[in-house]
C-alpha cells in the first residue's frame, strides 16, 4: 500500500510539475505577446514623433520662406504707385518744345537720380519692342498688320512694363503684329 500511496504522489507531483510548466509556458507566451505589443507601440509612436519632427521642419522652413519674400517684395506697392510718377517724367522729358534748356535738363537730372535710386531697389524696366508677344509680359492693348514685323511679335510698347526683383510689377501695354 504504500507502493500505491508513494505512486499517487509522485503522480501527485509530476502533474503538478507539469501543471506549473504549463502555467509557466503559457505565462511567457502571454509576456512574450506583451512584449510583441509593446515593441509595435513602441515603433508606432517612435514613427509618430518622426513625422511630427519632420512636419515642424517643415513649417520652420515655410514660415522662413514666406517671411524672406515678404521682406523681399515689401516695397512693392509702394513701387507701383511712383510707375504713374516716371511714366510722367518721360511724357515731360519727351516734350521740349516750350521748356527752357535748363529746365529740361533739371527735370532730366530728377528724372535719372529716381531711375537710378529705384533701380537699386530692384525696378527694371522690360524691353518689349521686337520681342514675342508674352501675355505674361505684356498687355496687348492694339492690333496692327504689318509685313516689316513677324506676326505675333510687338511692334510698338506704348507704356514700358516693369519688374521688380525678378517679379513683374506691370505689364508692358504693347501693339501686336497680327497677319
Amino acid at each position: 500500500m504504500k507502493n500505491d500511496n508513494s505512486a499517487k504522489d509522485t503522480s501527485k507531483q509530476e502533474d503538478s510539475e507539469n501543471e506549473v510548466a504549463k502555467d509557466t509556458e503559457e505565462m511567457s507566451e502571454d509576456l512574450g505577446m506583451q512584449v510583441l505589443g509593446l515593441m509595435g507601440e513602441n515603433q508606432e509612436l517612435t514613427n509618430q514623433m518622426l513625422r511630427l519632427q519632420a512636419d515642424f521642419e517643415n513649417f520652420k522652413r515655410r514660415t522662413r520662406q514666406e517671411r524672406e519674400e515678404l521682406l523681399k517684395y515689401s516695397n512693392m506697392e509702394l513701387l507701383k504707385k511712383l510707375l504713374p510718377v516716371i511714366d510722367n517724367f518721360e511724357r515731360a522729358l519727351d516734350t521740349k518744345d516750350a521748356q527752357s534748356e535748363s529746365f529740361a535738363q533739371g527735370m532730366a537730372l530728377i528724372y535719372r537720380l529716381l531711375i537710378e535710386t529705384l533701380t537699386k531697389e530692384g525696378l527694371q524696366p522690360t524691353n518689349s519692342e521686337g520681342t514675342e508677344f508674352d501675355p505674361n509680359m505684356h498687355d496687348a492693348v492694339m492690333h496692327e498688320p504689318s509685313d516689316e514685323h513677324d506676326e505675333n511679335s510687338v511692334i510698338c510698347e506704348l507704356q514700358k512694363g516693369y519688374l521688380f526683383k525678378e517679379k513683374l510689377l506691370r505689364p508692358a501695354m504693347v501693339k501686336v503684329c497680327k497677319k
